[in-house]
Parts: C-alpha cells; sequence; structure tokens
C-alpha cells in the first residue's frame, strides 16, 4: 500500500514539473501590437529615439497594415535623421487613410522632416527644392487644422510648422520672405520692433538711374543705393525691403523688379523709358548693420523651433 502512495506521488511530482517546462513557453503577457504601439509612443515621448523604433517595428510586424504603426516609424525615424525612410512610411500611410486627423499628423511630421533635412544640406538648389515641399506640405496641413497641435509631441505644433517655413526662407537665404513670414504668423510686430530698436530704418533717397543694354527693350534699369552717412562719407545701403520707386519730376511709379537683399543695387522697370539723366526717389528700408538684422530675426524664428 505504501509503495503504491508513493509511486503515486512520484507521478504527480512528474506532472507538475511537465506542467512547469511547458508553461515555460508560455507568455505571460502577450504583446499585442496596441502594446508596442504604446511602448513605442511612450520611448518616443522620452525621446529614446532607438527603443521607440524597434517597438514600431514590432508592431509593424504584427500588423502589416496599421495605420499607427506607420506613423510612428515616420517620426521617429526623421528623429534618427533617416530621412527617405521617414518620408516613404509618411508617403505610404498618405496613400491609405482617410481620417482628417491622422492627414493632419503626416501633413505636419512631413514639414519637419523635410525642414530636418534642409537644415542638414548646404547645397541651395536642394535648400531650394526642400523648400517647396516645405510650403506645399504646410499648405495641405493648414487645410485641415489651421491650430494644429500634435498629441504625442508638444514640440509640433503650428507654431512649430511655420517656424519651420521662416527658417526655411531663411535658408535660401530670402530674407525679406522670412521676415515677413515671421512677423505675420510667429510675432506681429517684429518688423516694427525692428524699426524701434533703430536696427532698420526707413530712407528716401533720390538718385539716378544706371542704364542697361536691355533698357531700352524692357524698359529696366538700376538703381545703385548711396547715401551720405552721419560721418560725412559716402556709405552703400544695406536693403531689407524696397517700398516704391517713382520719377524725380513726374512722380510716376515704377515697379521693383529685384534687389539685393543686404547690398544696395535695385532693378526696375517701367514707361516712361528710364533715361540716362533721369533721377527716381527711391523709399526703402535700411540695415546699418544688416548681420545684426539678420542675428534678431533668426533669434525669433529659433523660439519657436
Amino acid at each position: 500500500m505504501v509503495r503504491f502512495r508513493m509511486i503515486g506521488m512520484v507521478l504527480i511530482i512528474l506532472i507538475i514539473i511537465a506542467c512547469e517546462r511547458q508553461g515555460e513557453n508560455i507568455p505571460t503577457s502577450a504583446f499585442t501590437t496596441s502594446k508596442h504601439i504604446e511602448d513605442g509612443w511612450s520611448y518616443y515621448m522620452n525621446s529614446n529615439y532607438d527603443a521607440a523604433l524597434n517597438e514600431f517595428i514590432s508592431a509593424k510586424n504584427r500588423d502589416a497594415v496599421n495605420e499607427e504603426a506607420y506613423k510612428g516609424l515616420g517620426y521617429t525615424y526623421a528623429k534618427l535623421h533617416y530621412f527617405d525612410e521617414s518620408i516613404s512610411h509618411f508617403s505610404l500611410l498618405l496613400s491609405i487613410i482617410e481620417s482628417d486627423a491622422m492627414k493632419a499628423d503626416i501633413f505636419a511630421g512631413l514639414v519637419m522632416t523635410y525642414g530636418s533635412m534642409q537644415m542638414s544640406t548646404k547645397d541651395q538648389e536642394e535648400r531650394m527644392e526642400l523648400s517647396t515641399y516645405i510650403i506645399n506640405y504646410t499648405d495641405s496641413l493648414i487645410k485641415y487644422d489651421s491650430n494644429y497641435e500634435f498629441d504625442r509631441d508638444d514640440h509640433v505644433n503650428i507654431n512649430t510648422v511655420r517656424a519651420v517655413i521662416a527658417q526655411s526662407y531663411f535658408n535660401i537665404q530670402d530674407f525679406l520672405a522670412a521676415l515677413e513670414y515671421t512677423n505675420q504668423y510667429l510675432k506681429t510686430g517684429f518688423k516694427q520692433q525692428l524699426k524701434t530698436n533703430g536696427i532698420v530704418v526707413s530712407r528716401e533717397d533720390t538718385l539716378p538711374s544706371v542704364i542697361v543694354p536691355a533698357t531700352q527693350l524692357t524698359g529696366s534699369a538700376t538703381i545703385n543705393v548711396v547715401f551720405t552717412a552721419e560721418n560725412g562719407s559716402p556709405a552703400n545701403a544695406h536693403i531689407v525691403d524696397v517700398i516704391s520707386i517713382e520719377h524725380a519730376k513726374t512722380h510716376v511709379e515704377y515697379t521693383v523688379v529685384d534687389f539685393i537683399q543686404g547690398g544696395n543695387s535695385i532693378t526696375f522697370s517701367g514707361n516712361p523709358l528710364p533715361q540716362k539723366e533721369d533721377q527716381f526717389i527711391v523709399h526703402y528700408e535700411h540695415a546699418d548693420d544688416y548681420g545684426t538684422f539678420l542675428y534678431n530675426l533668426l533669434d525669433v524664428i529659433s523660439q519657436y523651433l
């Protein structure tokens, strides 16, 4: 009888051991797709982008059409400066989603990605091309949500997106566009502040036109803006903006075609054709120290980035 009891006890122990070994292969908490995504965003929001990337990749591997996984990958790849991968995931997501809120997230992500790409290159042609993407995707974002805020990243909002545009203009050396955009969307009254602080001053000078070979065909001529400085010596203007040009005698207003930003040369056109002896009244904005002007502009933009 004792023998049978001992055999029974051995059998029970063997069964328990077998169950325990079998249980070792059964996960105590199954990692679902949603769990990977939740952890991915948690890592992302704590700036642990490598860990976030692994979680979003795991989520995509479990569910190849999960929109949140692709969005997470787009944002995380951008943070890690894998820009092509970021754009690829954002673009694929745009082709399959219908949610306006999700589209807004993707457009914001694309703006931030292209903005980072532009900052990472010194090639001006590439910067010009990237600027076009930044502007277009911002326009698309504003159509969906003009007060946009990304719930996964406090740093990504409509002000940040607009600052990326202003920075983009600055990067392609269109400083006037950067100034106008900053004044309109980021810091209203900034232009007036520059004038109040004496960084930018309004001037009006009467100067002769310079006739160029194309004048007779196009009506275009140039003006080199030089004025008398406080110490009595001639000074070349550092032009911030040209407000107007008009003929000194007839007061006919001419069209500003172009001007060298930070320089003193203005191209203008109109009828009657400018003549060699003609004088023109030029109303423009000038910075005594153009570097200080640029520093102040960039400082405001950077506050929103």
